[in-house]
Parts: C-alpha cells; structure tokens; sequence
C-alpha cells in the first residue's frame, strides 16, 4: 500500500505544487505546508517530501526539519528544474545526503489551459535584477529547446528586450552545432521579457479575469474565495470555497474573462437571457434544418451546469464592483491614469491623499512610486 506523504513546497513554487495536487491521488498526499524557516513537519507521516528551488538557503532548511526527526520519517527532496552542486554540498556537509533522496525535476513548460504553455516561475524578474540569477533564462532556454525537439526547430525567431535576445542568441548558437530537422510545427517565436515594459504589470487590469485576480489572486487556475462573495445567502459565508476558473463548461467565464469589467457585468444577464430563448424554442422550428441546428445549439450547452454557473458568475461580479467602487480604489485608478500621461514627478506625488497612503498597505504606495520613476526616466528619453 503506498505511503501518505506531506508536501512542503517552495513559496516560490506554490502554484507547481496545486498543479501537482490536483494530479495526485488524494489519498497519497495527506497534508501540504510552505517550506520556510522555523516551520515543523507533522512527525505522525511516513514520508515527506519537499518542493523548492536550488537555493542555498532553504536547502539549510531542509536539512534543519530532517535534523529534527528520527530515523523512521523517510525524505524525498525534488529541486526544480535542477539541483546545484551548492545546493548538494549544502546536504553532504551536514551529513544528511544519506537520509535524503534527491531527484530532479524539470517541469519547464506546463499545460496550464488549452492554449496556455506556462513556466510558473513568479520571482524570476526580482531574481535576476536584485539576486543576479540567471537560473530562470537557462530554464526558458532549456524549454524552448525541448519544445523544439518535439515540434521541430521553429524557423522563424525574433526576441525583444535584454534578456530575450541573450536567450535568442545562444539558441542560435546551439542551432550551430546541431543539424536542422525538416519541417516544425510551428511557424515562428517572439521572445519578449519585462525589461521592455516595467510599469504594465504594476498598474490595476481591468479585464473581468484582471479585476478577479486583482482582490483574489488566481493560483495555477483555481480561486479560492469566501462563500459570501459567491453566495450572499450561504449558511457558513465564511466558508473557503475552491473554483476551478478555466472549466470548459463554463461558458459564462469562458466568454468574458478577457472583457473590460464593466462590459462583463452587463453581458451576464443578457447571455442567460439568450440560453432561456433557446430553450423556449424548442417548438417554434418549421424546418429539418432549424430542428438540426437547434439540436446542434443545445448540445454545447450543459443545462444542468448552466444555473449554478451563472449565479456564481453574476454574483461574484456584484461582490467585485462593490470593492471596485470603493474610493480608494477610485484613487488609486486616478492616479494610474495621471501616471501614464506621464505628469511631473514632484506635481503627482504631492496629489496621493494621505488617506490613501494610510489605507493601502506599504507595498501599493512603494509600486505607485515606482510607476512615476519610471515614467519619469521614459519621459526625460523622450
């Protein structure tokens, strides 16, 4: 019978880890926790198995939990893609190597949607300006290249942005070395890195999917949400409700995630307005050919789904536009708007109300700051 293990994993690498429970077999996995300093294992478990990055520092760690328990808890250390020569000196001078079997794990490019390929890798930007890694382009690099390996070698490339054209130049370098396959199946690749555009991501979305992940933060496709923001009448509100955003059976979702908020709020009533029609005309065809596309029409339409779905939908866009309009958030949108007109440094920091300073936490006043350096440097280019 297989072991019930604990899953520690990386903060770095949390959304690998849904991905990874969502994969497995409840049953084998029995708790989870972040790996970080001063944490304690639940010492009941046979096995644990730890998640993270080749990093010096959390491997000290793990070797500080496996110092901690006896002989009879088995570890399994997973280092993702890769574990470093430092990383394993780090575990052969505390002499826990021997308790630890170490594995490598490189997940490179995972299926996050249909049409979404994803490396997971969230602090890569800090890492390579303020740690000066450079860990996160040799695994973009090592991506591209199975990829290809796959698919066949990509005919045309063309990057953007230091740390693309760094990429680009050293897969043309190894495209050198190598014989060119006949044939891929696809056409051609733009590498584009954050160092082309810094102040986009600091600034509010305002896409339906945006405005979710803005209040929420949407991990590896799922959502976790209070009850009430869902279910104004539920009878424990404050229940953790987990919803699987990117289900091909919502089409609500589906249709109005890359919408403009205000757009999306209107379309939902409308939409299940639409299905109700259908459903009412069943009567209504003359024809073979309205009968088959009616027949065709009501086919992709999961009826029994449908109702759930659209409650859920419509009141979590009631819960979103009561935050939305709440009048920090108002001055923080005005403020992103003067930001991006490029307004003088000085004029717009005077204009941040100390009510909005006090409100919002530290790190939102730091990004807003951060938004008018670099405006201003773009400006002073100009």
């Amino acid at each position: 019978e297989p072991e019930r293990k604990l899953l520690a994993s990386d903060p770095r690498l949390t959304s690998l880890s849904y991905i990874m429970l969502s994969g497995l077999d409840k049953d084998l996995i029995a708790d989870s926790m972040v790996l970080e300093p001063d944490c304690h294992v639940d010492a009941s478990l046979p096995v644990v198995v730890f998640l993270l990055k080749p990093d010096p520092k959390l491997t000290r760690v793990v070797v500080d939990l496996v110092k901690r328990e006896d002989d009879s808890v088995k570890f399994m250390a997973f280092y993702c893609p890769r574990c470093t020569i430092v990383c394993k000196s780090v575990l052969e001078e505390a002499e826990v190597l021997k308790r630890v079997r170490v594995y490598e794990l490189p997940y490179e490019l995972i299926p996050l949607e249909k049409d979404l390929l994803t490396l997971d890798d969230e602090r890569s930007v800090g890492d390579l300006m303020l740690g000066r890694s450079f860990n996160a382009l040799t695994m973009v690099k090592c991506s591209i290249q199975r990829l290809q390996a796959l698919f066949g070698r990509i005919p045309v490339k063309a990057a953007k942005g230091t740390w693309s054209c760094s990429i680009l130049n050293a897969l043309k370098k190894k495209e050198l070395e190598t014989e060119e396959a006949q044939g891929s199946e696809i056409d051609g690749l733009i590498l584009l890195d954050r160092t082309t555009d810094l102040v986009t991501p600091l600034l509010t979305p305002m896409t339906y999917e945006g405005i979710i992940d803005e209040f929420y933060p949407i991990q590896a496709g799922v959502l976790r949400i209070k009850e009430k923001a869902i279910n104004p009448e539920a009878k424990d509100p404050e229940r953790t409700r987990t919803l699987p955003l990117f289900n091909k059976d919502d089409i609500m979702f589906e249709e109005t995630r890359n919408l403009h908020f205000d757009v999306a709020k209107n379309i939902f009533p409308k939409k299940y307005e639409e299905v109700k029609t259908l459903c009412s005309s069943k009567d209504k065809f003359r024809t073979l050919e309205e009968m088959t596309d009616y027949i065709k029409r009501l086919r992709s339409i999961k009826l029994h789904k449908l109702q759930a779905l659209f409650n859920t939908n419509f009141n979590l866009v009631v819960h979103l536009h009561g935050l939305a309009s709440e009048q920090t958030v108002k001055q923080l949108l005005e403020l992103e708007v003067n930001t991006i007109s490029a307004c003088e440094l000085h004029d717009e920091v005077m204009s941040i109300p100390v009510s909005y300073t006090h409100l919002r936490a530290h790190e939102t006043v730091l990004d807003l700051v951060c938004r008018l350096l670099l405006e201003k440097k773009k400006k002073k280019k100009k």
